[in-house]
Parts: structure tokens; C-alpha cells; sequence
């Protein structure tokens, strides 16, 4: 070791963009009146860390993968329609990004990891009933 060490100074997680709110749809499914539909969807939360380093120390380069981790969301369904249609499921969710920095002195250096979040807020469905078609018209 040498007789020298380094010091760092932190800027802390620091938003860099408004969380932004998603609301868009997922899978689809044609549904037939009367009928019984049970099925489940998941969503992925994340939260993950990349990162960008000077060469050394050799630890700074771990920023790259320091974190990324990933969970789910779950949520079940029962639905019976009255009339044929469409389901469709959607998910909510909120996204926001932000980095963390540091520098250093004696030697001078900077190294900064990028943050991006990912949460889900909410999974539900929406029923599409088609159009019935028009009864026949009277012929004269």
C-alpha cells in the first residue's frame, strides 16, 4: 500500500428527470359471453445501478454492475362477461432516473453510477363488449 490515501466526497442520489407515470396496455384476449375467465399478470419492478469509472482503483469499476435487481408484481383475475368482447390488461407504473458521483483527491479522480427505478403502481383489465350487429332489416 502506498502512503497516500484516497478521499472521496459523495453527491447523493440525485433525481435528474420527474418521476413519470405510465398507464399502457399489455396482452389482449377475445372473451366469449357467459364464460368464466380466471388468469394472473405480472409486472417487473427494478431498481438498477450502472455506473461509469476511471481505470483505477480497480473497485471503482464495479459500479457497473453493483446493482440490478428486479421483483414482480402479481395480480389475479376472475371475470365473467355478459357479452362477447375483448380483454385487455394494463399496468401502471412510475419510472424516474437520477446518478450518484463521487470525486476524489490525492490523486484526483470521479466516478458516477446511473440510477434508474422502475415501480408498479397498479395491474387491472378493461372490457371491450363488441357491437351487436344490427337486427335485419324488413324486406317489402
Amino acid at each position: 500500500m502506498s502512503g497516500s490515501a484516497q478521499t472521496w466526497t459523495e453527491t447523493a442520489y440525485a433525481v435528474t428527470s420527474p418521476p413519470q407515470d405510465h398507464d399502457e396496455a399489455r396482452t389482449s384476449f377475445n372473451a366469449n359471453a357467459n364464460q368464466r375467465y380466471q388468469w394472473w399478470v405480472q409486472e417487473a419492478c427494478h431498481f438498477i445501478v450502472s455506473g461509469s469509472a476511471t481505470p483505477s482503483p480497480s473497485w471503482r469499476l464495479l459500479f457497473a454492475s453493483l446493482c440490478n435487481n428486479s421483483w414482480w408484481y402479481f395480480e389475479s383475475f376472475d371475470f365473467t362477461p355478459t357479452s362477447h368482447g375483448t380483454v385487455t390488461n394494463r399496468v401502471k407504473f412510475t419510472t424516474r432516473t437520477g446518478i450518484n458521483s463521487f470525486s476524489g483527491t490525492n490523486p484526483t479522480a470521479t466516478a458516477s453510477r446511473d440510477l434508474d427505478e422502475k415501480v408498479v403502481e397498479d395491474l387491472y383489465f378493461v372490457f371491450d363488449p363488441h357491437q351487436e350487429d344490427p337486427p335485419g332489416g324488413g324486406g317489402n
